[in-house]
């Protein structure tokens, strides 16, 4: 008997050790992992592309600062995304180089949980501002020829070097921006895609004109859900068509929706929406494709096909 109360008791110690670690282990099990890319410098503008591996449901919020006196500067523009658990997120972030400072070029990553405001990441970026390009000088070197009356001989005298400091004029970038909005349906069902698509002019005679083009799908609280970017360089008088598709995924939780979409030039930032349309949870479809005969005291079956456009996790039947 004594053996019979030792082996349960270890059997219960074992249990509860068990019970520990998973609950240690859920606890304990950080709530994202964070991949940084190598930054680039692209037109005064530094690009960050960062990666969210979500391990949780989580809202996380991406911003950036600076140090000046010990004080933190926030920069204007911060991100922030709505992940579901076991989803992966990129995003290019971007800064103006006009907001680093020149004495202590430094710039901090910062990614929190928004609901929170639990720091999980923290990087310092050393910035190496580029130089400011030199004016372009050109000498030139003209040869004069002197008649001379008496010998009647002509030379050829070297005149004193010239710096000629060229300044090209500027064109300011001309472009116009189409998009048609009215291929937006008001209503989507799960497992469908939303098609938005819009057209780029450049109306510039000789100048390219370098755009980054960020498409957000977000709800109506303003969270990203998904979002997918562009960078194009359009050549002078040249016509670009853009067409982008958004999943409807059955993890999308029905409600409105909307579609933001930011045109971003060097001189420029244009920030627009669609109009707000919904996506719909459609009931499933039960099918008898047989009358079920029900015999009392006898084993009874009962065949049922189920259709769900969000898919089926289970089936319950109640017997009444």
């Amino acid at each position: 008997m004594r053996n019979i109360m030792k082996y349960f008791r270890l059997e219960y110690f074992v249990i509860f050790c068990i019970i520990v670690y998973f609950i240690a282990k859920f606890q304990f099990l950080p709530k994202s992992t964070i991949k940084l890319k190598k930054e680039q410098i692209v037109e005064n503008t530094l690009k960050i592309p960062i990666e969210i591996i979500s391990h949780k449901d989580g809202v996380y919020e991406i911003s950036s600062y600076k140090k000046e006196k010990n004080k933190k500067i926030f920069y204007s523009e911060s991100y922030i995304v709505l992940l579901k658990k076991g989803q992966n997120y990129f995003l290019k972030y971007t800064v103006d180089l006009s907001f680093i400072n020149k004495k202590t070029p430094y710039l901090y990553l910062l990614i929190k949980e928004n609901i929170t405001q639990k720091k999980i990441f923290l990087k310092k970026f050393l910035i190496k501002l580029p130089p400011i390009s030199p004016i372009n000088v050109f000498e030139t070197q003209t040869t004069v020829s002197i008649p001379q009356t008496i010998s009647k001989i002509e030379e050829k005298t070297k005149t004193e070097l010239q710096q000629v400091k060229l300044t090209p004029k500027e064109e300011i970038p001309n472009f116009e921006i189409s998009i048609a909005s009215e291929m937006i349906k008001s209503e989507y069902y799960y497992n469908q895609k939303l098609n938005i698509s819009f057209v780029i002019n450049n109306k510039s005679l000789y100048t390219t004109l370098p755009i980054d083009i960020e498409t957000n799908f977000k709800n109506e609280n303003d969270v990203i859900i998904s979002s997918k970017t562009l960078n194009l360089k359009i050549p002078p008088q040249k016509t670009k068509e853009i067409s982008l598709d958004f999943d409807i995924k059955p993890s999308v939780i029905p409600g409105k929706y909307f579609i933001e979409l930011v045109f971003s030039t060097p001189n420029k930032k244009i920030k627009t929406t669609t109009e707000k349309f919904s996506v719909i949870d459609t009931p499933p479809k039960i099918t008898l494709h047989e009358k079920p005969t029900i015999k009392y005291k006898f084993t009874n079956t009962i065949l049922a096909e189920i259709e769900d456009d969000r898919g089926v996790s289970y089936v319950k039947l109640i017997e009444v």
